[in-house]
């Protein structure tokens, strides 16, 4: 006898599955785009929709009848990339219990929706300062930034942040040349790069990040003044280093900012 085929979700509840995750795989970490492919340029859908309790009992998380009812609810249908509809379902099963997946997928879908309720007017131009402390070189990476602005209500104004920074620079505040180079080279960039570009926006907003010593924040609030609307982001350490706050215990609302810093 021919194998019996498994229940396949509908076009209808994929529309919708698309619709809730905008496009991109719902695996942890991922985010990938799944439209298209980069080496041949071309534009297609390359999304897989993957059951988190199998549409069989005997798939991967599995549940006897249940399996069948759920085949076609979008509740139960992840978006996902080739690579992780793979991992989830024959490199690592036992690894992606249905609480796991569930769990991934209701996180993106929230940050989707949150991401896309954001205003029309609502972006922000972010700034990304830094210079080394001590010893340790100051590194800051869009991921944690943009992370940050989206439970604030704000989106970046452009696809890349306003950046600067002497990269590979090893001095310290202890090199004779460091406060001299930093300075100069924090004016320069306000004067003909950032302030230019404000300058030419409508009553712009600006997202600060910055990280460096203090006399250097300063200065760069100095120049920033009372010219634009700035909001300041502090990074933390605790519960997990980044400038995003999730939401907080007991234990840790104490270091919770309860507004956002002006310069």
């Amino acid at each position: 006898m021919p194998p019996t085929s498994r229940p396949k979700a509908s076009d209808k509840t994929k529309q919708l599955l698309y619709a809730l995750s905008a496009g991109y795989c719902q695996y942890e970490g991922c985010g990938k785009r799944v439209l298209g492919d980069e080496l041949r340029l071309r534009t297609f859908n390359t999304g897989q929709g993957a059951h988190i309790v199998a549409a069989s009992d005997d798939g991967p998380r599995g549940k006897g009848e249940l399996s069948a009812e759920l085949a076609d609810e979008v509740g139960n249908v992840m978006l996902l990339c080739y690579e992780h509809h793979r991992t989830i379902d024959e490199d690592d099963p036992d690894g992606h219990p249905e609480e796991r997946l569930r769990a991934m997928k209701r996180a993106q879908e929230e940050r989707v929706a949150l991401a896309c309720g954001i205003p029309p007017d609502s972006k922000s131009y972010v700034l990304v300062y830094g210079a080394n402390i001590g010893e340790h070189p100051t590194v800051l990476g869009r991921r944690t930034t943009d992370a940050a602005l989206l439970p604030m209500g704000r989106y970046p104004a452009t696809a890349e942040p306003l950046t600067i920074q002497i990269k590979g620079d090893l001095r310290t505040e202890r090199s004779p040349s460091f406060w001299a180079v930093e300075r100069a080279n924090l004016e320069e960039h306000y004067k003909q790069i950032v302030r230019p570009l404000l300058a030419r926006a409508d009553d712009p907003h600006v997202s600060v990040f910055a990280l460096a010593p203090q006399p250097l924040l300063v200065l760069l609030g100095t120049l920033l003044s009372d010219k634009f609307r700035v909001a300041a982001y502090q990074r933390h350490r605790e519960p997990e280093p980044g400038w995003a706050w999730p939401e907080l215990d007991d234990k840790y609302a104490p270091l919770a900012p309860t507004a956002m810093s002006v310069l």
